[in-house]
């Protein structure tokens, strides 16, 4: 806890640890970003500053995010509820997702 509070403070990152974080999942400039506890991020994935992936509050079957393999999440891009980014997809800077996103081929 108190090493958590530290990484908070220091390096202005809150990124849950009970989150699932494949490895290859890249953090570029890290301030700023939000990862709670129920998120999965898959391998190759590459995410920006001040990205959140969080719940949406509604209380209603909320969850967290499922992000994909090589995913681009954009700075400031809002990912919430239980929704599912499909791999190789790209989320630009400051998108706010609520709902599922499966890339076309």
């Amino acid at each position: 806890m108190i090493l958590t509070i530290f990484i908070q403070v220091v390096y202005g990152v809150d990124i849950d640890y009970k989150c699932d974080i494949e490895g290859g999942v890249i953090i570029i400039h890290g301030v700023g970003t939000v990862i709670g506890s129920g998120a999965k991020n898959s391998r190759g994935t590459k995410v920006y500053h001040q990205v959140t992936l969080g719940i949406k509050g509604s209380g209603i079957q909320d969850g967290f995010p499922t992000i994909g393999q090589n995913v681009v999440l954009g700075a400031g891009s809002k990912l919430l509820g239980n929704i599912i980014v499909g791999d190789n997809s790209i989320i630009g800077a400051n998108v706010v997702l609520t709902r599922d996103l499966k890339k076309i081929p």
